[in-house]
């Protein structure tokens, strides 16, 4: 198992997992199952925002909760639940593309985009540039970077958004 990897405590075991990282200052987590043969059910996908301690939130764990028994039904009957807050819910494979899969408009451009600005978001990690040095060498503001690397970035063209990864990518090749 992963290190980042670990039971999620009051599930009783190591059938309901949960993985914490984090990404520029901000803690996500992402909970899962194992429970079933065949199936991994996601439960949950979160950025924690509380400022006290590393406990998951009990709201959080309630719609864990919830979710779960969703899936323990949809793994014996395979049809269509309502949870609690009348939303209907239905369990499906998605595709390799999670903006078609939420119903985004142009999802291909979206995804698109959001691969280059994960890869804008590798070089800085990986040259270890602070946002003011690479907002520098990519003709942005800081602010600008940062919006940028929080997934804002539906109002720039792919375009714009390659000119910026390539005068990145010209800086690393001059170093």
């Amino acid at each position: 198992m992963h290190t980042s990897v670990k039971p999620l405590k009051g599930f009783g075991g190591a059938s309901v997992l949960e993985i914490v990282d984090d990404h520029q200052s901000d803690t996500y987590r992402a909970v899962y199952t194992v429970k079933f043969k065949n199936a991994i059910y996601v439960l949950h996908a979160f950025q924690k925002k509380s400022k006290k301690g590393i406990k998951t939130p009990q709201q959080e764990i309630e719609l864990i909760r919830q979710r779960l028994k969703v899936a323990e039904e949809d793994h014996k009957s395979r049809t269509r639940f309502i949870m609690s807050n009348k939303e209907n819910t239905s369990i499906r494979r998605g595709s390799n593309n999670v903006f078609a899969d939420l119903g985004y408009a142009d999802p291909d451009t979206h995804l698109l985009k959001a691969q280059l600005v994960n890869r804008i978001d590798e070089i800085i990690s990986e040259q270890k540039l602070t946002q003011i040095e690479a907002a520098k060498i990519m003709g942005l503001s800081q602010p600008d970077v940062s919006r940028l690397l929080k997934g804002q970035f539906r109002e720039i063209s792919v375009e714009r958004i390659m000119r910026l990864l390539m005068r990145l990518a010209a800086k690393l090749i001059l170093l």
